[in-house]
């Protein structure tokens, strides 16, 4: 740290004057008033102007509080405020931010970044300067450090992937600020062509007035050919490192003295790349270097068809894993249109499940996209479902004896399969069937109500949650019967007895 020295005067009195140039007055007893500019950090009695005076000359006694006047001091020109109006003036501070660009004997670009404010309760003072992180920037890389709470300066590590931490490393509290000096990284060798200011025109950045730019100077000291896709106007590719810190070293070639060899494109290749839309240009390079990873004839013009459709966006894993290593001409893939990219992915999705040989291109692609999807996504949901119900033996075993119940005309009985919760809701005509994954799962419990002499004929749902009755429906929703109900109020208390019995059992064990 003893490369940053101490922050000079000269910087202090730039910072000052960043700040609103107030002048305030206290009018007296004799009608002068007494004037003090926060600017020029004077103050003193003015006399009221007499009538012979110019008509310019009284512009500054006429003026009132929030006008805009000149001191007369120093010929600022200042907000006006009264005194009796701002009272002690105690509510009255501001706040700016900064970033100080400094270098060093060794060719080192420092940037510091400041936090200042300042009140007027007394205009002698200067704004309060403290210095919150540091950055040192050299050819091919930089650090970071950020001030502790004992004024100790700690680097802070960046992780294995190389990835920005936006929170870590530019805090959004930093997001509204201004450089200072930026004009010194010209006389610095490796910084000399950074482009700072076509970098911000090309995402849409305020020119030296967010933090983008800070970002932007790290990354371009340890990537120089930064410079070189900036000026190419590839924003997409640039925004991915220097907003996300992606620096992509198997799809970008930061060592390449072109931008068509940065992107391991031919010059053809790169020119049809920038006939394209700019955000669609790094999604179209990333997608052709998994494809040709596995189809080395793979081409560009197929790729960014593939991106701007979407489909590449959507369906990237599935894409990447399945279609790119079979020779499956970009004509079908891009039948993969947004009406049938649903179906598409949750039928490769069931054929995952189900074991299908998804190297065979026919298997990939159905000749009948809707018919494969639903004969897929039904095995698969058949699949799940008796796996379920599967690891759910053990507990509704358990649940059929605490729950089971039979007396005078009713019975009732714990649902045992998915299938039969389904079925259940479409003969009831209600919604139990969505109910059925959480029943196996012993989240809640799903119990049917039936006649004893018609026990396979649906006649009350019943679910049981939290030691009560949730919710009981019979046909279409509607309320049980008075004697179904007499015959809930029978069970619950069957249910509580041997609640209650269970509870006694419990404590006679733990006794003994």
């Amino acid at each position: 740290m003893e490369r940053f020295k101490a922050i000079t005067e000269e910087i202090e009195e730039y910072i000052d004057k960043q700040y609103t140039a107030y002048l305030f007055y206290t009018t007296l007893e004799n009608k002068d008033r007494y004037y003090e500019c926060s600017r020029c950090r004077q103050s003193g009695i003015v006399p009221k102007i007499k009538r012979t005076e110019r008509e310019a000359d009284r512009a500054l006694e006429r003026a009132r509080h929030n006008d805009k006047a000149m001191c007369p001091f120093c010929g600022t020109v200042c907000t006006l405020k009264n005194n009796g109006i701002a009272k002690k003036r105690l509510k009255l501070w501001e706040e700016r931010r900064f970033v100080l660009v400094e270098t060093t004997e060794a060719g080192e670009v420092l940037l510091r970044a400041l936090d200042t404010w300042k009140g007027y309760a007394n205009i002698v003072c200067r704004p309060h300067i403290e210095e919150k992180k540091r950055f040192i920037l050299y050819p091919g890389g930089y650090e970071v450090y950020k001030k502790g709470f004992y004024d100790q300066w700690n680097r802070l590590k960046r992780n294995k992937s190389d990835a920005f931490d936006a929170k870590t490393y530019f805090s959004p509290y930093y997001a509204d600020y201004d450089f200072i000096m930026l004009g010194r990284l010209k006389s610095v060798d490796f910084m000399r062509y950074c482009s700072l200011h076509e970098y911000l025109a090309l995402v849409g950045g305020k020119p030296c007035a967010e933090d983008r730019a800070v970002r932007y100077l790290c990354e371009y000291a340890k990537h120089p050919r930064l410079e070189m896709l900036v000026k190419c106007g590839l924003a997409s590719i640039v925004k991915e490192l220097v907003w996300y810190g992606k620096s992509h070293k198997g799809i970008i070639d930061w060592k390449a003295k072109t931008p068509w060899g940065a992107l391991y494109l031919t010059k053809p290749e790169y020119k049809t790349l920038l006939q394209t839309k700019d955000e669609c240009r790094y999604i179209a390079v990333e997608c052709l270097t998994h494809w040709r990873k596995v189809n080395p004839k793979a081409k560009i013009e197929n790729a960014i068809k593939i991106c701007e459709a979407g489909i590449y966006q959507d369906c990237r894993n599935y894409l990447e894993k399945y279609v790119f290593t079979l020779d499956i001409p970009a004509k079908k893939i891009l039948q993969i249109n947004d009406r049938h990219r649903g179906f598409w992915r949750d039928y490769i999705q069931a054929a995952e499940k189900l074991g299908y040989d998804l190297k065979n291109s026919v298997v990939v692609f159905p000749k009948n996209l809707k018919e494969a999807h639903d004969t897929a996504t039904s095995a698969a949901k058949y699949k799940v479902n008796r796996e379920m119900e599967e690891m759910a033996k053990k507990t509704l075993a358990e649940r059929r004896k605490k729950y089971n119940f039979e007396s005078g005309d009713f019975l009732i009985r714990i649902a045992e399969t998915m299938q039969e919760i389904i079925d259940e809701g479409a003969k009831l005509k209600h919604c139990v069937g969505g109910y059925a994954e959480r029943h196996m799962k012993n989240q809640t419990t799903i119990l049917f109500v039936r006649r004893a002499d018609a026990p396979e004929t649906p006649l009350c749902t019943v679910e049981w949650r939290n030691g009560k009755i949730w919710q009981a429906h019979c046909f279409k929703n509607t309320d049980p019967t008075p004697e179904i109900k007499a015959f809930l109020a029978e069970w619950l208390d069957f249910i509580n007895q041997k609640k209650t019995k269970e509870d006694a059992g419990a404590l006679a064990a733990s006794a003994a």
